[in-house]
């Protein structure tokens, strides 16, 4: 007949404790005799009923010399911990261990068997095992003429992360180059026109101009040397028309001296 497996139960009566001021050795097989834990038909049973006592403790020596079933107090750590195991005695010297229990601040527990103790272990290593294989499946790919080999290539966030990163930069590159294009083409747009529309200019002025270009890329040193020695000066109106008097006087002269240096015939 198999046992009932009473390992997830806690059982406590709280009343009783506090009634009897706590356990000690002399009372902990009777708090246990009312736990769910307890069984009727055991030896500690049948001696309360046929002598009537109160503790079941000092009852010991006569336990020894009965068969069957029976608990028995095997270890103790007063005032928190209790151990008492359930046995079938079948002499005096030898009894056949069949549970065990443990008080602990009056909680009782029933602990479990060496197989429930290697079968849960047992489960929970094959059920990480079976997490694993499926795990590392995901990472491996078969081809009739290579086999099987390993999948490295796999992207990662991190790298998923920097490649929209510098995605982002470059779009940005881009615009501000797009931008720098449409104003450079417009400002050659804008001098264009304002070439087109600006009249010839002289060219004593064109090369006023160009000398002036020089000096300003000289150093200030050099340009009070330049225009210590010399001299520029823009042709004005005035002065082209007292050149153009002074031509016209020279050659009223030159002719004037020709008609007289004429033979006469």
């Amino acid at each position: 007949m198999s046992q009932q497996d009473l390992t997830g139960i806690e059982w406590r009566f709280s009343e009783w404790l506090v009634a009897n001021g706590g356990l000690n050795p002399e009372n902990v097989l009777e708090y246990f005799s009312l736990s769910p834990f307890w069984d009727p038909n055991s030896n500690n049973a049948t001696l309360k009923m046929q002598t009537n006592f109160n503790s079941l403790e000092g009852d010991g020596s006569r336990l020894k010399n009965m068969i069957g079933i029976e608990f028995e107090l095997v270890k103790e750590q007063y005032p928190i911990l209790y151990i008492i195991q359930k046995q079938r005695r079948r002499s005096p010297t030898e009894a056949i261990p069949m549970a065990v229990y443990y008080i602990i601040n009056g909680n009782i527990y029933q602990a479990p068997d060496l197989y429930s103790v290697l079968a849960n272990r047992m489960l929970t290593i094959v059920n990480h095992l079976n997490r694993a294989f499926r795990e590392v499946y995901n990472y491996v790919e078969f081809h009739p003429s290579s086999g099987y080999r390993w999948k490295f290539n796999l992207p990662k966030v991190e790298e998923a992360e920097k490649k929209s990163q510098d995605t982002a930069i470059q779009r940005a590159i881009e615009f501000k180059n797009s931008i720098d294009r449409v104003f450079f083409n417009e400002m050659s747009s804008k001098n264009e026109e304002k070439k087109a529309a600006a009249p010839a200019e002289h060219p004593a002025l064109v090369k006023l101009s160009s000398a002036q270009e020089v000096l300003n890329r000289v150093s200030p040193d050099s340009q009070k040397l330049i225009s210590a020695n010399t001299s520029v000066s823009t042709p004005s109106s005035n002065d082209g028309g007292k050149l153009k008097r002074k031509s016209e006087k020279d050659g009223t002269k030159k002719k004037k001296k020709v008609k007289t240096e004429t033979p006469q015939a």
